[in-house]
């Protein structure tokens, strides 16, 4: 699990705002752009379940079922991302999200459980995002200690 907990850490989370892209990192403050430090907001995606890599096209379905499923809860406040891979995962593939603007983070926890997916990125007006562990305070994640990492049960 380190070795997992270290490659989110080192992943560039790329969002598509408005007006530009912009890239985020866990444990850096969002710069330049009031709609990322003014407001909560949290990262999530559906691709490659418990980091089992799957085809394109099966990430491509799930990102489009968690999509209507943001909707459907009403959050329609969401902004396309890319997660790349840091150089110490090469053959790790991009992975398609959502930044999503809302605090329903149990909502959005839920759903990033029924995705299967280990964490998601969270982030509170004027602090720096963290990875926020979905499962196993007390099991997958046994000692892990850092600033940038939370769990959420």
């Amino acid at each position: 699990m380190r070795q997992l907990v270290n490659a989110y850490l080192n992943t560039c989370y790329r969002v598509r705002l408005p007006d530009a892209w912009t890239a985020l990192r866990i444990g850096y403050p969002p710069t330049g752009r009031d709609i990322l430090t003014t407001a909560e907001w949290l990262i999530i995606t559906a691709c490659n379940p418990y980091s089992r890599q799957l085809p394109n096209t099966h990430n491509l379905v799930r990102h489009c079922l968690l999509s209507r499923r943001l909707r459907a809860h009403g959050l329609t406040a969401a902004y396309p991302t890319v997660a790349l891979a840091d150089e110490a995962q090469p053959s790790w593939p991009n992975e398609y999200g959502w930044l999503v603007l809302s605090n329903r983070w149990p909502l959005l926890f839920e759903l990033a459980r029924k995705f299967a997916q280990h964490a998601v990125v969270t982030c509170n007006a004027g602090h720096p995002p963290k990875l926020c562990i979905m499962r196993g305070r007390h099991s997958v994640a046994r000692g892990i200690v850092s600033p940038h990492v939370e769990f959420a049960d």
